[in-house]
């Protein structure tokens, strides 16, 4: 039997401090870095108040503001640490020593003193002679003593005696067996073996399930069998390393270069003095979340040089560098020793010449560094670090300024063939100064390194937010000749700052009579940049810019067959390199208009992310193809014959002289100067790099901010036709994007019919079928006769054939059809269940007369005329949507059919995650830093105050949050990534395809929107549901619901049993499983006179009333279960209610307590005004659903349906400048009709208390009769 100590010195740097200096005892004591680093040792007086390690130093400041930190003496603690084994050896020599402070003493072979008093006396010793405390446990093994010494420290003395190993592990928690970390504790814990007992009996077939390999040895450690000898000889250290933690983390490339190449002259001088030589390096970087990571590298042959490796160390950092995140720590070791200096070979060539001369020199220089100092010599890399490295958010002063008199265009500059135009330099110009502003200058700039930054470039700190400043720092004339032709907006994805109405209030405050939006390869932004040059009274000019053999081109839209044809061809996939060559002189007698269909109909989805299909390289034959009706430019003029009388070339010092059409176009992706550090952002973020790291796609020289017309025109004053071919181009340019009446595909009707006709007959024919012989109710309970049901189909017909919307509902209803014969169920919810036409041709199964929707809510004159087309949302079976859309793209072509395109776009929350990355921020630290945030962070944060930058006002908010107050909100980066991801926030990061929605064309879609594919492989229009409404595209939603595919599973397995369920009648085998007590048992409901007895099944109401409906579709989560309880609901009206209640919209001011009180009768109904209470009786006085909005509109200031419905939607999307614009019109309305000032400011209170996303009745009553 062995017996072994286990010795554990407790807090052993900080212990010896207090050992070493009387007056640090009873104090609380740490050792660590005392600024940047953390806590290696604590005093258990530190660990009183929370300091533990490895706790960084700064928190642990916070936790103990007493806390004395002192740096690391580790020579003084090496000097502890033999010291205090050194009495172990005086009682055996079998002492392993594990660390430098922790080791084994094996007593077996000691006869003469029991283990037990040894290892008192070696304590005591330890205690009276060192004045540090120590823990020892004595076992029969390494296991059972090392765990005994460490389970009660400080000063723990524990023994377990030989055949108590069992009783003494099994009770333990498992995380005391070697080789059981968190995870693998956790892993275990989910699987029952919390404790070492548990390990112990589980067989071990399921040990290797969890533990894999290691599952035998941990299980023969859980029964306290431990053979693992005792190493008393150790050898000797085979390395020499040294580290730096740095004052601020770091993220200069160059500096950390630096740094690593000092230590290499350090410890090669130690190798050179011990006479040896090394093969092995290796660089360990730590980030700033801890984390580390490492490179080694073998050489070929031993070195004792220093200067034969700093060529490796800077690739050796980067490959070792493997996150984007800013490090606060880096190592380099040397290993694989090798005694002597290793000669390779004969000094017979001057290779061997110089090595020897290299050797001499670098000894030389070590004696002299020796006796003069370190500093007597120093290399290139000592002079990088005698500044300070370059922090990502470091101001850089300003250069003097220049003559702008001398500046010219071309002379004496460098042409930036990644650009593609003109770079710029800025001076100040003393003879247009006014007001202390700054006027600028443009001239060529060459390419600049990595953070280096322009002269006189403003960096941009506080200022955040999506629009402009108010204004900028240039005069302009009032008619400006000058026109913007390439400009990128936000939707080139990453790479500007500028949204396309931005631009275009920068070209209207410069004068700009037109301006062209180029984005790269697509047309995103084009119905947004139109609309808001009309509203501006700028001429908008429409194109993108691609690339050809690597060569920029902008291609402007001179006419609609340009559109048309621009359409095509940013919709045109990728030609592989053979078709390319065979069509590289298409036959020029076929026209464009007769392209295959196959060129977008048969693509494969796209390789990559859609953002890089956009950036694609175009080939000529395809160029050629779609080059009619459209003007170029480039600075190839191999492309000139391309576009006869229709090429300009893009000005560049080569095109100077030059027989074609010059024109000065800049690049522009951002404002003014002071937005460079958002642009390098979101170029940094796209290319996923750090701010001031060189990646090839990042612009990193140059200046690409707005040139405004004074610029421009001293930059020209050499070539004023560069200017003029300009505003030429421009006046070419006369297409402007058409917004028209909403289009569809025309429905041919089987039997020949007029669409008007046909739709009728189809709807007197449904309601003949769903009402004649039946009781009518309404939602009041109230009888209505069929003849006033017919007359609201009139009226509802009247409507449809007013605004030409027949072939829209027969195009649902043609669908529907399909699908129900190939077994397809659907429901359908939203604003279409309001129509009791869509309730007769069976586009709907809830009954709008019983249930009081508003048909308004769907459809109306005025709505009809902003040509705001109905929305008709079906959703079907989630394993059967994608099927319902091949049925469309089958049946209309993708010449005619396309999923409406979308975009993701920057939330606040993820913005600040996505900037700290750049700034050198670990994942773990954003994920701390956000984790508190308010939730309506996560999306549509909207500033409460437009003047205000939004970083500002972002900052306020989480300051005035508990749960954020104690983060270094104002300490950089955080600062910085809070400010820039306020400016982010709904800015687009890339397209993608609508979840639900299509588009059906008339006419050929590419003549109206381009198209990318999608992941799914169809085609997807650059247009998002707003543009392709504005440009009159017709939407239908195919939506996919769990619920449905559940319904359909159960009833097929109620069907194998014998069980025939009809769900619209709510029964089994005709019928009615818990009769309501007014029906009589076993009998099917007569719906003829209780048009509610599928609603009234008391069990069923039992179920949803007590919170049990769980995985029933809408009404399973948490909140809908715990609002049915405190309802006790027992009715469909109030199940509809509850529905609506809960949305975000509906839920605002306290409305769901206020509802469970009112639905219950402890509180009566309040209505601001008598007009209000027929349109919120059936909500007591609250408004829940959207259609209240225009009820309340109407009936009570006499608002039309078109402007009630601006204000819905402005309120469902929170556009509060609409709101506002809208309330003076309806106060104006309201006390024309005698309203009293403050009932019109209760009910205008009552109706902007309703804002959010929230559901109209309609959608309510759909989801509830489906639940």
């Amino acid at each position: 039997m062995r017996h072994i100590v286990h010795l554990d010195a407790d807090a052993f740097f900080a212990s010896v401090e207090q050992a070493a200096d009387p007056r640090l005892r009873g104090k609380p004591v740490a050792v660590g870095g005392e600024r940047r680093g953390i806590i290696a040792s604590a005093s258990y007086e530190a660990r009183r108040f929370g300091v533990c390690t490895p706790m960084p130093t700064a928190r642990a400041r916070k936790l103990c503001p007493a806390l004395i930190v002192l740096p690391g003496d580790f020579e003084k603690y090496e000097r502890f640490s033999r010291w205090m084994f050194s009495y172990a050896y005086d009682f055996t020599p079998e002492v392993e020593q594990t660390s430098i402070d922790e080791g084994y003493f094996d007593l077996t072979a000691n006869r003469r003193r029991s283990p037990l008093e040894i290892a008192q006396t070696i304590r005591n010793a330890i205690r009276q002679a060192l004045k540090i405390s120590v823990s020892e446990g004595i076992g029969s093994n390494k296991l059972v003593s090392q765990i005994a010494s460490k389970l009660h420290k400080p000063a723990a003395f524990y023994q377990v005696p030989p055949g108590g190993e069992i009783a003494f592990l099994h009770p333990l928690p498992n995380h005391w067996l070697p080789g059981i970390g968190p995870k693998t504790a956790a892993r275990l814990n989910a699987a029952g073996l919390a404790q070492i007992r548990h390990i112990a009996a589980a067989p071990l077939d399921w040990l290797e399930l969890l533990l894999g390999s290691q599952a035998r040895q941990i299980r023969q450690f859980a029964n306290g069998v431990d053979d693992r000898p005792l190493l008393p000889a150790c050898e000797p250290q085979q390395s020499f390393s040294q580290q730096e933690t740095f004052a601020q983390d770091l993220t200069d490339e160059a500096h950390l270069e630096a740094v690593l190449r000092r230590m290499a002259d350090h410890l090669f001088a130690k190798v050179r003095a011990e006479g040896k030589s090394i093969r092995t390096l290796t660089v360990k970087v730590r980030y700033n979340d801890m984390a580390e990571d490492q490179c080694s590298e073998s050489l070929v042959e031993p070195t004792d040089l220093e200067t034969d490796v700093y060529g490796r160390l800077g690739g050796m950092l980067r490959r070792a560098w493997k996150r984007r995140v800013s490090l606060r720590l880096v190592s380099l070791k040397l290993s694989n020793l090798y005694d002597g200096v290793f000669g390779g070979g004969l000094a017979l060539d001057r290779a061997a010449e110089q090595q020897q001369a290299r050797e001499r020199l670098a000894r030389v220089v070590d004696e002299l560094r020796r006796v003069k100092g370190a500093t007597v010599l120093l290399r290139g890399h000592d002079f990088v670090l005698r500044t300070n490295p370059v922090q990502p958010l470091a101001e850089t002063p300003k250069p003097e300024t220049q003559n702008p008199r001398t500046e010219s265009l071309i002379p004496n500059s460098q042409w930036s063939e990644r650009s593609g135009g003109v770079l710029v330099r800025f001076g100040p110009l003393p003879e247009c100064s006014a007001g202390g502003q700054e006027c600028l200058s443009l001239q060529e700039a060459g390419p600049r390194s990595a953070g280096q930054v322009s002269p006189g470039e403003p960096r941009a700190t506080s200022e955040a937010g999506p629009h402009p400043p108010k204004r900028f720092s240039i005069f302009h004339p009032p008619s400006s000749t000058h026109v913007p032709l390439r400009v990128h907006s936000y939707y080139s994805f990453l790479d500007s700052t500028l949204g396309p109405a931005d631009l275009v209030r920068l070209a209207a405050q410069h004068g700009c009579p037109a301006v062209a939006l180029t984005d790269f390869g697509n047309l995103h932004g084009a119905v947004e940049f139109t609309q808001a040059a009309r509203q501006a009274g700028i001429q908008p000019i429409l194109g993108a810019e691609i690339r050809v053999a690597g060569a920029p081109l902008l291609l402007y839209v001179e006419s609609a067959r340009g559109y048309a044809n621009l359409c095509r061809l940013l919709s045109a996939p990728p030609r592989p390199a053979s078709a390319s060559l065979a069509l590289e002189n298409p036959d020029p007698t076929q026209r464009q208009d007769d392209a295959p269909a196959r060129e977008h109909g048969d693509a494969e989805p796209h390789a990559g992310s859609v953002a890089e299909f956009h950036r694609r390289n175009f080939d000529r034959a395809t160029l050629a193809r779609w080059a009619d009706g459209l003007l170029a430019i480039s600075p190839d003029v191999s492309l000139a014959d391309l576009f006869p009388g229709r090429f300009y070339q893009l000005a560049s010092p080569q095109s100077a002289g030059s027989r074609l059409s010059t024109v000065a176009a800049p690049p522009i992706h951002y404002a003014t100067p002071a937005d460079r550090l958002k642009f390098d952002i979101l170029q940094s973020i796209r290319t996923r790099t750090l701010l001031r790291q060189a990646h090839p796609d990042k612009r990193q020289g140059g200046r690409f901010h707005f040139r405004t017309p004074g610029e421009m025109a001293r930059a020209c004053r050499a070539h004023p036709d560069w200017l003029s071919h300009a505003r030429e181009l421009a006046d070419r340019c006369r297409f402007v994007l058409p917004f028209g009446k909403p289009q569809f595909p025309a429905f041919r009707t089987p039997d020949g019919l007029p669409p008007r006709a046909f739709l009728r007959r189809l709807a007197l024919e449904g309601l003949h079928r769903r009402y004649a012989g039946r009781r009518i109710v309404s939602d009041t309970g109230a009888a209505v006769s069929l003849a006033q049901v017919r007359a609201q189909i009139e009226t509802e017909l009247a409507i449809i054939a007013e605004v030409g919307y027949e072939d829209l509902f027969l195009l649902t209803w043609d669908l529907l059809q399909t699908c129900r014969a190939r077994g397809i169920g659907w429901i359908t919810r939203g604003s279409a269940a309001d129509s009791l036409v869509c309730y007769c041709l069976g586009i709907s199964d809830v009954c709008p007369i019983r249930f009081g929707l508003y048909f308004r809510r769907f459809l109306n004159k005025e709505r009809m005329a902003l040509h705001k087309l109905p929305d008709i949302d079906v959703d079907f079976p989630h394993d059967r949507k994608d099927e319902v859309v091949d049925l469309l793209f089958a049946r209309y072509g993708p010449d005619h059919c396309a999923v409406v395109g979308g975009f993701s776009t920057f939330q606040a929350r993820s913005a600040v995650a996505d900037v700290a990355k750049v700034l050198g921020v670990s994942e773990y630290q954003i994920r701390r830093f956000t984790e508190h945030f308010p939730w309506s962070f996560g999306g549509g944060w909207t500033p409460a105050d437009e003047s205000r930058p939004r970083g500002h006002q972002l900052l306020d908010l989480l300051r005035a949050s508990p749960e954020c107050r104690d983060l270094p909100l104002d300490e950089e980066p955080f600062r910085t990534a809070v400010e820039v991801a306020a400016f982010l926030d709904g800015v687009p990061r890339h397209p993608k395809m609508h979840p639900c929605g299509l588009v059906l064309s008339r006419q050929p879609m590419h003549e109206l929107t381009p198209t990318f594919r999608s992941n799914k492989g169809w085609p997807t229009t650059h247009f998002d549901m707003d543009a392709v409404e504005a440009v009159g595209l017709v939407k239908m939603d195919i939506l996919a619901q769990g619920g449905l595919a559940v319904m359909r599973d159960t009833r097929v397995l109620l069907a194998a049993r014998g069980m025939q369920v009809d769900w619209e009648q709510c029964t089994v085998n005709g019928r009615v499983p818990h009769p309501p007590p007014s029906c009589p048992p076993h009998q099917p409901p007569d719906l003829s006179a209780t048009p509610d007895a599928p609603f009234r099944d008391p069990a069923v109401w039992a179920m949803i009333a007590s919170g049990n409906a769980r995985a029933v579709h809408h009404i399973e989560s948490p909140a809908m279960t715990a609002l049915c309880r405190m309802c006790n609901v027992r009715d469909i009206d109030g199940l509809i209610a509850i529905v609506s209640v809960i949305r975000p919209g509906a839920a605002n001011e306290q409305k769901k307590v206020r509802f469970t009180r009112r639905y219950q009768g402890l509180e009566a109904p309040v209505y601001a005004h008598p007009s209000l209470e027929p349109c919120l009786r059936s909500t007591f006085g609250l408004v829940v659903y959207e259609e209240h909005i225009l009820q309340i509109c109407e009936a009570f200031a006499g608002l039309n349906p078109g402007r009630a419905d601006v204000l819905r939607r402005a309120l469902v999307k929170q556009q509060w400048a609409e709101v506002q614009a809208i309330a003076a019109e309806f106060a104006a309305a309201a006390k024309a009709r005698g309203h009293s000032e403050e009932t019109i400011r209760q009910v205008w209170a009552l109706v902007t208390g309703f804002h959010g996303y929230a559901f109209c009745k309609a959608h309510s009553t759909a989801y509830g009769v489906e639940a």
